[in-house]
């Protein structure tokens, strides 16, 4: 297995890449929000709990148990 991580000047993981495949992470802020592939298709929202601790759901279920 093979990884490689990319960061940003605020030490965020912008992109990950295991075996070959892409992703990249949305920051807006303190917290990302949403995963894309290399293809910009999302893999998934991050869901918070508020208190910073969060957990990668994966498409539109995502948004329906945020609400």
């Amino acid at each position: 297995m093979s990884a490689l991580n990319r960061y940003d000047s605020e030490d965020r993981r912008t992109l990950k890449t295991v075996d070959g495949v892409m992703s990249r992470t949305l920051w807006p802020g303190t917290q990302p929000v949403a995963q894309y592939d290399t293809n910009g298709a999302p893999l998934g929202l991050v869901i918070t709990d508020g208190l910073g601790f969060g957990r990668l759901g994966k498409g539109h279920d995502a948004e329906s148990q945020a609400t």
